[in-house]
């Protein structure tokens, strides 16, 4: 295929070799960038006689380098949350696309639940067989869901709690480590899966020529959701597999036993052929979830938006969580609830929320706004009113329409407290709910509830106000972040809340709230300044109002995630910068850190420190750089032991331990022992 009758695409797959250097020798059509502009080798002869240097350099077209084509610039791979441009060409699970409209996240291949309209595919790569590119990390949104600001709530937290689950370059699920109740992978609790394995899944419709992936043939995996004993999986023809625990109804094949392969979710009553969801295409799931998956496990419920805006619920319902009108136990059936309580609205998104039978549903429509149901006794609910809960859909209190509509919207979730932080286009950040230790509400052992969304602005100057703090240079300008926001995340569990928010403009992040285990990275100065006490001790207390965060050389931060327990303490966070480097902060283990084991206080470590970094086994306030060559494009945390991630050229790499209970290192590579631990990334073996 050539492009304007230039360059032949074809040969290019390859061949992307990044930002020219004068002293690499370049080959016959190899690609490089070079002064914004993106030029292609037309020679043999730079390869043939092994030339390099100044003199061989791409500025113009010459004998050696052509453009390109005209307007058109290739970026690499393609990158998680990423703003692209008409002209723009990018690498996707080694194919070729280019860009034809902005766009901020848009997948070259998917697009909220449909094929993508922004991108047109330019080459294809010849191999077949790409079960070792990794696209896809599970807890998050479905591939090209580009709403809430390309993040779910799930992802935020450790995705499980023993291994990971990704999707590959086959659009296959593929598991590695240890998984809890045997779901998918076999009988028993903690069964160990040395190497790669993907769950085998019937796919009825497919061989029965009913229903195709929407991008033909066998039905691709675009979502891997779900917790520590229940995981559920969606396929591009709008399909559910479900499999572990069942005993509430989670899997929605109209039972409550348990399996250890997937199901069909409403689609097994009947037999082949039919089913509830026969005619359904579904196109994002929202299981309920707290601030880990295995706080979410035995009482889970699930939503489930279809292409029509209409949303289904099954699983545990107590607390009116289903939004059907009642609060059954359990209900094993997918149910659409009546479009009637959306005012006849069509959704566009859906969350689920919540821990243990404390449980909340909230769904977005086309018209901007925001309904709620399910448990309430917080304020949860923004309705404005009070009562434990509600059994169907009510309107939050407040159109944000007038603001711009909702850019991103994040949860707390854990026990029966909740905390809801919603950012509006205009950049002003909104919060409603229960809260103790909150980001700017106030401090002490007594909840705070706020039963209709409130500026959190007007909040931490409340706040201010009331520690006598407001029009000092102690809380500056920095009160107006919470008017100037681009970007936020919620981190939050039982009665600690802490917002990390990133202003517009100037990509500067800041903290407010719960400070445990020096999780906020900030100077002495900038603690002591934000505390509400006279005496602060920095770990264990409540930062009153933002304050600017020290995050290294990091100058744009594109997304965090937590590592830590899933208890009140908050271990630390992971800040992916957008040029794929990766930071760390907190009080937390080493192999955690993934700066090496010899990263100590020994003099002869000192010396490999980065500018910012202190002593590792010291109260820091500060960060650690990830010492990994490659650029990450997503991550998820693992606990508080390490993370997972997969880099921009589709791999997938691996920090953390490597003990008989969390068992996944051990594999890691051909030369790691077999409890020991992995304390820098490393590319998993045969995955």
């Amino acid at each position: 295929m050539r492009l304007h009758g230039a360059i032949d695409l074809t040969q290019i797959k390859h061949t992307w070799k990044g930002k020219w250097q004068p002293d690499v020798v370049y080959y016959f059509n190899e690609v490089v960038k070079y002064g914004g502009q993106s030029f292609v080798c037309v020679t043999t002869t730079l390869g043939d006689e092994r030339r390099y240097g100044l003199e061989y350099r791409p500025t113009v077209a010459n004998e050696y380098w052509q453009p390109f084509s005209q307007g058109y610039l290739i970026k690499g791979e393609w990158e998680y949350k990423q703003y692209y441009y008409p002209g723009d060409v990018v690498k996707y699970n080694d194919d070729w696309y280019l860009c034809n409209t902005y766009n901020f996240g848009g997948h070259p291949i998917y697009e909220n639940g449909g094929l993508s309209s922004k991108w047109t595919l330019l080459a294809r790569c010849s191999k077949e067989n790409r079960s070792r590119n990794h696209l896809w990390l599970a807890g998050y949104n479905p591939m090209g869901w580009t709403k809430n600001h390309n993040e779910s709530n799930d992802q935020f937290w450790t995705q499980e709690l023993h291994g990971f689950a990704t999707i590959d370059g086959n659009y296959c699920v593929t598991r590695i480590g240890r998984r809890e109740n045997g779901s998918g992978i076999g009988e028993g609790n903690y069964t160990s899966i040395p190497s790669p394995i993907r769950p085998a899944y019937d796919f009825w419709d497919y061989y029965d020529r009913y229903r195709t992936s929407i991008t033909g043939g066998m039905p691709k995996c675009i979502q891997v959701v779900g917790g520590t004993y229940t995981e559920h999986v969606l396929f591009d023809n709008g399909e559910i597999y479900s499999m572990g625990y069942g005993g509430n109804g989670q899997l929605g094949d109209g039972g409550t036993s348990s399996f250890s392969y997937p199901r069909r979710t409403g689609r097994n009553s009947g037999g082949r052929g039919s089913g509830i969801l026969r005619d359904v295409f579904i196109i994002k799931l929202a299981p309920s979830h707290g601030n880990s998956h295995l706080w979410a496990s035995d009482y889970q419920h699930i939503l489930a938006l279809d292409s029509n805006g209409g949303v289904w619920s099954w699983g545990y319902g107590t607390y009116g969580q289903l939004g059907h009108g009642d609060s059954d136990a359990a209900n094993s059936d997918p149910r659409l609830i009546d479009k009637r309580y959306f005012d006849n609205s069509k959704i566009v998104d859906i969350w689920a929320v919540g821990t243990g039978s404390y449980q909340t549903s909230y769904a977005l429509d086309e018209n901007g706004q925001l309904w709620s149901w399910g448990y309430g006794a917080n304020g949860q609910l923004g309705n404005d009113e009070s009562g434990d809960y509600n059994t169907r859909p009510q309107k939050v209190a407040l159109d944000f329409t007038d603001y711009g509509g909702i850019k991103k919207i994040m949860f707390s979730g854990s026990s029966n407290i909740r905390t809801i932080i919603a950012l509006t286009n205009d950049n002003q950040l909104w919060s409603w709910g229960s809260s103790t230790y909150s980001a700017g509400w106030g401090a002490g052992a007594t909840a705070l509830i706020k039963s209709k969304p409130t500026q959190l602005q007007r909040l931490i100057y409340e706040q201010a106000k009331s520690l006598g703090m407001n029009g000092t240079r102690n809380v500056g300008s920095s009160i107006d972040v919470a008017n100037n926001a681009d970007d936020f995340w919620l981190d939050a569990n039982v009665a600690y809340e802490t917002i990390l928010i990133k202003e517009k403009n100037t990509n500067l992040m800041f903290g407010i709230g719960y400070q445990d285990s020096y999780a906020m990275p900030m100077t002495d100065q900038a603690a002591e300044l934000a505390q509400n006490t006279d005496n602060p001790t920095y770990n264990g207390v409540s930062v009153s109002y933002p304050t600017l965060l020290t995050i290294g050389n990091a100058d744009d931060i594109k997304t965090v995630h937590k590592h830590g327990s899933d208890t009140s303490t908050r271990a630390g966070y992971y800040f992916l910068n957008r040029d794929g480097r990766l930071f760390n902060s907190g009080n937390v283990a080493i192999t955690a850190k993934g700066v090496g084991s010899s990263f100590t206080t020994e003099p002869h470590a000192k010396a490999a420190r980065l500018p910012w970094e202190t002593d590792l086994n010291a109260g820091i306030l500060n960060v650690t750089q990830v010492r990994w060559r490659d650029c990450i494009n997503m991550i998820t945390g693992y606990y508080n032991y390490g993370f997972g991630a997969i880099t921009k050229d589709n791999r997938f790499v691996f920090c953390g331990p490597g003990n008989s209970t969390y068992e996944l290192s051990s594999y890691a590579s051909e030369v790691v022992g077999n409890t020991q631990a992995i304390h820098s990334p490393v590319r998993l073996a045969y995955f």
